[in-house]
């Protein structure tokens, strides 16, 4: 029952967080960081998008290849989009190849659209830090 409760609370909060905006990094511990990793998988859009915003502003590496994998393959454009904003927030070179295959093949315009700046982004930093 306990473990319930402490659930629905993390999930209110997440969804609060996802309407007004203010979904704030915290020090997620190893186990947190697993169950928001699963919890990219979940039914509820607001629950992906504000899970994959508070992995990549964590710096979650782990979280590579599950937002990889939501942005090829999540059924909500929205969803999509989230994920290429995390994955340039990660600023991961390993995510390029899949950046640009949606960059160039998603429906969805918007989700296009931002995979492109994420590989410009991922690429910029690349570009600096070789020059530092």
């Amino acid at each position: 029952m306990k473990r319930r409760t402490v659930t629905k609370t993390i999930l209110t909060l997440l969804a609060v967080g996802m309407i007004t905006g203010a979904v704030y990094p915290y020090a997620a511990e190893k186990h947190e960081t697993i169950w928001l990793i699963k919890t990219l998988r979940s039914e509820n859009l607001g629950m992906r998008v504000s899970t994959a915003q508070i992995l990549a502003q964590n710096g979650e590496q782990k979280a590579l290849k599950p937002l990889i994998r939501m942005l090829k393959k999540d059924v909500s454009d929205f969803a999509r989009f989230s994920a290429a904003v995390a994955l340039a927030q990660l600023g991961d070179i390993n995510a390029l190849d899949a950046l640009k295959f949606s960059g160039r093949y998603d429906r969805n315009e918007n989700v296009r659209s931002m995979a492109e700046d994420a590989i410009f982004e991922i690429e910029r930093s690349e570009v600096i830090l070789a020059l530092n």
